[in-house]
């Protein structure tokens, strides 16, 4: 390591031989014979010459520790200026005022010492103990000032204090923690303030800083009844005055060489051990890093680490460099000295100039014989990091570490953030970290690595760290319930004031807190990318992320089953399933928001998304089967009001947003994107498909929809322009309604046969969802006009076509019309400038379909006078079902005309708005998949081969050898009774309305003195008050190869009359799942996960996955079932 000062002139290095500072902590918290500290019993006090002025407008610390006795007042006053403004008072209940507020009660124990720090950046005071931030206010004025004394003890205070000190600046948490436990020299950057009271004697604590008075015992020089006096209780795990446990030497007087610095070490708490260490220099993002090597090697005895902390450090490439006349700290912390704690030891060498250089010859060879086994970065001081480190995590080592390397890291996250600042980066190794973190100002946390990299490029890919909050495991709590939590601020993640940090490749999950489940974040600016929000709940707002006054930008990211989910008597709002935003500046791109839920007991907004004064930009995201709507049926709240808006969006109060690119699928119950009149909303080149609203828009002027689909109804008044819309009347370019809208059920990509390809118009927005180029103008295909124009909706159909989906030329008229203008976006919101995205992006996959049919029972022998019929809901004109050319518009119609006579009805995949009810009769209702007609949906919301009841329900009484045959019924169920037959590849998924008379039994499937099979079929998402799933009463049922997860039963209030008044009174729920009351049941080689069985008020809940009410006479089976 070459040493030079910044005239480049030669120099010497004179040594200073400094005795070691030996941390040996006494865990006992008796008086010892090392350290002092100030004792006070009541009327005695501490105060300067002159009044203190404390004049620190960019911000300021205070710290120190305290003692407060048992035997003391209940309450007293630490500190104070004429107990005006400037005070901290101290209850015995562990409760603390200060000039900010006061806190809760328990925050430090009697009888032992505590730290306490104050903080004000300006905006934010905030008071920490013993590290970890209790309590925090928005105050942007200073503390009040006045020309008092400053004053430590009198009013009574009696105890002990000990290392007072002042910053001029707020410190984060990790530079208290690092810092409170260690002596100061009086000179670091920022501090203003200190007084170690380590002299044992005399009148007088000397401030060691040079910028204040020293305090003086008493109201006089001399002794009086006013003083307080030495005292020793040295504070356990604090670094004691020097002492002669060991020594660091320089083994010449004068050091300079080229190469390396020489130290010894002599640890006498070793025998005697020497061990020498040689320091070298490596270039490292131009600043220099030290390497430990021993000489001779001594693994047995030398297990400790040195670092170098600066003078003032000049940058240098590969050179230290330092101004002449500054002082080299050097650093031993020996990490395992036979005492169990860590002692540090330091040296200072001061740096001269001199004509001529002297270079010792060395007893051993500088050169490296063995690769280095830690490398270290500067000690980190209160001034911004200028040399940002690495700290590495790993959940899967025994015993947490330093953290400086992949050998060492530490054991958990937060271990990592209490060390970490200024611009470290965190790397966190791939697995499970049980635990809640709060991020550190400028401190990033890079997760999903192996173990091993060098560079973050280095990562496997499609990996990620998942960060879970115990509090929300279902295997701990199977019998979980949302009533049950007590909930606080205990959101996985909490930024507050954290100006600037990145969190990239995290699973976010199993938090539960008032607001923000995932993140919490305030007053804070992050960017988020790769990252998984899962299974998050909020008791108000933002399930997945809650933001205020905050500047948040995502990339890659999903929201999958995140809820707001209000239970509560005291609040009845719930906003933002996925993510609630207000006062915030949120982009979110190459992104996708799935089945989040908002569910409120009056006012409901938000499934996936949630914006108050908020200004959004989201492009390129899809937004699947997020919802809104109540959790609890109405006759547990009979005289609650309900509003729900925006089924994926709402916006409201003044908010700005863009939705670019975006692809709206099954939303339900309310529009797609409700916007408020006061808000301003633009909809471009986006496809809202199955959804029964698409829009509910208020009549601002600036809101527009343009190249887009819109599937379901309008509401409102928003400026529609070149977008294939329903029933719109107005509009410069619309498609208006055309039943015939050729898209790929399966994607919503348009087929070459589309109207829509070639009829928008252009805008900057030059790429579709995929990032394929905007606009490609295919000859012979579409609108032939000027050859700019944009595909309508999401999707730009390429040259090629997409996969399985063919480019056949057709004949089109050729068309000519005045070129429009192109569009300008006019209230963009104002967010961070957009970073280009390469084309290769892939977005995220769809949800796995449920399973397939594996099973088909052997067609029945058909009878005689059996009879097969025909459905297709998007038929012109209702025919007599006879041939796939003239055919019944609705299922219920052809079963009608079935009467009593055994029919086989083949129904076009489509979306069927309807009840059906087989009464007595003899019918099987199957998905005509062999049909080869491919003709589009009104509404778009089915995939190619299946037959959707959306709201609706079919009921089956009386009736024998009935078959349902690729279903997909959703918010409706299945009811049977008196009968038999089988449910075959059927979807009955999230029925949770709850809006019938109590109790509902069987959510998904009600099977009453019956006899059924249900085989390849999913029952998820339903709820009821008997069997969340399948509810079977006196019956037969086999249940093989299905899926039967995440149905839930709720306790219900029931009531019964007296004379004078009604009592109510609560009834438990059974059998999250399954429910079988005097049944049998078989269950096969199926899935039962994921169910609930929830407790409410006077109600429990019983059997989350099955509740079999035992019957002698019934046969109960489960075979190869999880």
């Amino acid at each position: 390591m070459q040493l030079k000062t910044r005239s480049r002139l030669p120099l010497l290095l004179d040594v200073i031989l400094v005795t070691l500072l030996s941390a040996v902590p006494s865990q006992a918290q008796t008086p010892t014979d090392s350290g002092s500290c100030i004792e006070f019993d009541g009327e005695s006090w501490l105060q300067p010459e002159r009044p203190f002025g404390f004049d620190l407008p960019q911000g300021y610390t205070l710290e120190l520790w305290f003692y407060y006795p048992s035997d003391g007042p209940i309450q007293s006053l630490v500190l104070s200026k004429n107990n005006r403004g400037f005070r901290i008072q101290v209850h015995k209940t562990g409760m603390i005022e200060y000039w900010y507020g006061k806190t809760e009660a328990g925050l430090f124990a009697l009888d032992q010492w505590t730290h306490l720090a104050i903080t004000w950046d300006t905006s934010w005071g905030r008071l920490f103990i013993d590290g970890q931030e209790v309590h925090s206010v928005f105050t942007p004025g200073r503390v009040g000032e006045n020309d008092e004394y400053l004053r430590i003890g009198d009013e009574g205070f009696v105890g002990y204090v000990d290392e007072f000190r002042i910053w001029d600046f707020a410190k984060t948490r990790g530079q208290i923690l690092r810092q409170m436990k260690t002596p100061l020299l009086g000179n670091e950057d920022g501090l203003v303030t200190y007084f170690p009271f380590d002299e044992g004697i005399g009148q007088i604590a000397e401030e060691l800083s040079g910028k204040e008075d020293d305090l003086q015992f008493g109201y006089t020089p001399i002794e009086d009844d006013s003083d307080p006096r030495w005292a020793i209780n040295p504070i356990p795990g604090f670094a004691p005055p020097p002492s002669e446990v060991g020594q660091i030497i320089v083994p010449y007087d004068p050091v300079a060489c080229d190469g390396f610095l020489l130290l010894e070490i002599r640890d006498l708490l070793k025998d005697g051990t020497e061990v020498r260490a040689l320091l070298h220099s490596t270039v490292t993002s131009d600043s220099e890093t030290l390497v430990l090597s021993a000489f001779p090697p001594h693994s047995s005895f030398f297990q400790g680490s040195i670092a170098l902390s600066r003078g003032t450090i000049i940058e240098g490439d590969g050179v230290l460099q330092v101004n002449d006349g500054d002082q080299i700290r050097i650093r031993y912390a020996d990490l395992d000295d036979g005492s169990g704690t860590s002692r540090l030891r330091w040296v200072f060498v001061d740096v001269d100039c001199q004509s001529t250089p002297w270079i010792p010859t060395p007893t051993w060879s500088p050169t490296f014989t063995e690769t280095p086994t830690q490398t270290f970065s500067p000690t980190i001081t209160p001034t911004p990091n200028l040399f940002p480190r690495i700290i590495y995590v790993d959940s899967a080592v025994p015993v947490s570490g330093t953290g400086l390397s992949w050998t060492d890291p530490t054991k958990s996250i937060k271990e990592a953030l209490d060390i970490a600042d200024g611009q470290d980066q965190i790397w966190i190794r791939s697995g499970t970290y049980e635990e809640r973190i709060d991020l550190v100002d400028g401190v990033s946390l890079y997760g999903g690595f192996s173990g091993g990299e060098t560079s973050i490029e280095e990562r496997p890919a499609f990996s990620e760290s998942a960060i879970r909050w115990i509090y929300f495991d279902e295997a701990a709590y199977p019998e979980y319930s949302l009533s049950d939590i007590e909930v606080g601020e205990e959101s996985v993640i909490k930024a507050f004031n954290v100006h600037s940090a990145t969190l990239d490749r995290l699973e976010i999950s199993g938090g539960v807190a008032t607001n923000g489940g995932g993140l919490y974040c305030e007053y804070s600016t992050l960017t988020i990318r790769d990252c998984t929000f899962e299974n998050n709940v909020a008791r108000d707002n933002g399930g997945g992320v809650y933001c205020s006054t905050s500047t948040l930008d995502f990339e890659r990211c999903l929201w999958r089953t995140n809820s707001a989910y209000n239970f509560r008597e005291e609040s009845e709002i719930a906003k933002g399933g996925g993510i609630c935003g207000e006062a915030s500046e949120i982009r979110i791109r190459h992104s996708r928001f799935e089945r989040n839920l908002a569910s409120g007991k009056e006012v409901t907004r938000g499934g996936a998304l949630f914006g108050g004064s908020s200004n959004f930009l989201l492009r390129n995201i899809r937004f699947d089967w997020n919802h809104v709507q109540d959790q609890v049926p109405d006759y547990i709240w009979p005289f609650s009001y309900r509003s729900y808006y925006g089924s994926a969006i709402s916006l409201i109060e003044s908010c700005e947003t863009s939705v670019e690119n975006c692809l709206f699928v099954d939303n339900y119950p309310k529009a797609a994107i409700d916007s408020t009149a006061d808000s301003k909303t633009q909809v471009i080149q986006t496809t809202i498909a199955s959804d029964e609203f698409s829009l509910s828009f208020g009549a601002n002027p600036e809101s527009l929809v343009l190249n887009s689909i819109l599937f379901g109804e309008v509401e409102g008044g928003p400026n529609i322009n070149y977008s294939w819309v329903r029933n719109w009347p107005s509009g410069k370019g619309n498609i208006v309604d055309e039943y015939d809208l050729a898209l790929d059920r399966a994607t919503f990509r348009p087929l070459t046969s589309a109207s829509i390809v070639d009829a928008g118009t252009p805008t900057n927005i030059h790429t579709d969802l995929l990032n394929a180029p905007r606009p490609i103008d295919i000859p012979g295909i579409g609108q032939e006009m000027t050859g700019s124009e944009y595909d309508m909706g999401a999707f730009e159909a390429p040259v090629s076509g997409y996969p399985g989906i063919p480019v056949t030329p057709i004949k089109t008229p050729t068309k000519t019309r005045t070129p429009t203008p192109t569009f300008t976006q006019s209230n963009t919101p104002t967010c961070p400038p957009i970073v280009s995205y390469p084309a290769t992006f892939t977005p995220i996959p769809s949800a796995p379909e449920p399973k397939q049919a594996q099973f088909r029972s052997k067609p029945a022998n058909p009878k005689s006078n059996t009879i097969t019929l025909y459905v297709d809901s998007s038929f012109s004109a209702q025919g007599d079902g006879k041939n796939r050319r003239n055919l019944f518009t609705s299922i219920q119609s052809a079963i009608d005309s079935a009467g009593k006579t055994p029919a086989t009805i083949y129904i076009q995949p489509g979306t069927y708005q309807e009840d059906i009810l087989i009464d007595g009769q003899e019918i099987q209702l199957i998905a005509d998949t062999a049909s080869q007609k491919r003709k589009s949906i009104v509404d778009g919301k089915v995939p190619n081969n299946r037959v959707r009841l959306d709201g609706y329900s079919i009921e089956i009484r009386g009736s024998t050898d009935v078959k349902l045959s690729g279903f997909d019924i959703f918010r409706g169920r299945v009811k049977s009774s008196k009968s038999s037959g089988m449910i075959e590849d059927t979807t009955i998924a999230y029925n949770n309305r709850m809006d019938f008379p109590p109790p509902l039994r069987g959510g998904g499937i009600e099977i009453g003195q019956s006899e059924f099979e249900i085989r390849n079929s999913t029952i998820k998402g339903n709820w009821a008050s008997e069997g969340g799933g399948i509810y079977a009463r006196y019956s037969n049922v086999t249940i093989q190869d299905c899926k039967i997860e995440e149905n839930e039963v709720f306790p219900w209030l029931d009531r019964y009359e007296t004379d004078w008044d009604y009592v109510y009174f609560w009834v438990d729920a059974f059998g999250g799942g399954i429910y079988a009351l005097h049944s049998s049941l078989v269950v096969i080689d199926s899935e039962i996960n994921g169910n609930r069985a929830n407790a409410y008020e006077g109600g429990t809940g019983l059997g989350g996955g099955i509740w079999i009410y035992a019957d002698p006479n019934r046969e109960t089976r489960i075979i190869n079932s999880d």
